[in-house]
């Protein structure tokens, strides 16, 4: 249990910003109406 706390007190930060660009990005392609772009597609699948 000590060892997936440490892991979660590393990376759960870094993870979560992360997280947080793909959303903004996944937002803004879809304020843009470029929802139907193949690579949106592909990221999305």
């Amino acid at each position: 249990m000590a060892k997936q706390k440490n892991i979660l007190d590393l990376y759960f930060l870094d993870a979560r910003a992360r997280l947080i660009d793909i959303a903004a990005f996944m937002d803004r392609v879809d304020r843009a109406g470029g929802g139907d772009d193949f690579r949106y597609d592909a990221f999305c699948a």
